[in-house]
């Protein structure tokens, strides 16, 4: 699933019309294939997706906090937060980040995220032969594995923060 641009800047808005003094939410969504390999064959290969966010308010120098895997749950979840925060202790040191200038760095490879089921699995079956090739001493592996996933992450607050990136 991939996150709705809007949906994240949503929550926050609808956290702090809600009674939320600060709001936050931290949205992940990823999709991964998982191959293992065992004497040159494959074991297992298992696809993967998933979906979640959290919610973080601070009211009345209160913090609370409640996630959810639904999107369309957000109105309980921000609830949830704002209940939890009635019930924490007061922190007078307590406040959201404001926005600010993210520093760039490239932790996204597209070529991953293109990657076919096929060309996974063949990376995997050359790893473990790398190993066997490496040293006659090897003659058994308990299994050689690879993970290629996609992950987009977006970060809101009322604060001004407002980004997403892929990894």
């Amino acid at each position: 699933m991939r996150i709705d641009s809007g949906f994240a800047g949503e929550v926050v808005a609808s956290a702090v019309r809600s009674g939320a003094d600060e709001a936050e939410v931290f949205v992940r969504s990823s999709k991964g294939l998982s191959v293992e390999i065992k004497e040159q064959g494959v074991e297992a290969l298992k696809s993967s997706s998933g979906f979640g966010y959290s919610v973080r308010v601070i009211k009345a120098g209160r913090l609370g906090f409640s996630y959810s895997t639904d999107p369309a749950s957000f109105g309980s979840v921000i609830r949830e937060a704002i209940a939890a925060a009635g019930a924490s202790d007061p922190d007078t040191w307590l406040g959201l980040p404001g926005a600010g200038t993210p520093a760039e760095v490239e932790v996204y490879d597209p070529l991953v995220a293109e990657l076919e089921e096929e060309e996974a699995i063949r990376s995997v079956l050359l790893l473990e032969k790398a190993v066997f090739d490496e040293d006659p001493r090897i003659v058994r592996t308990r299994k050689a594995s690879g993970f290629f996933g996609r992950y987009e992450t977006a970060v809101a607050n009322s604060k001004g923060v407002n980004l997403s990136y892929l990894s």
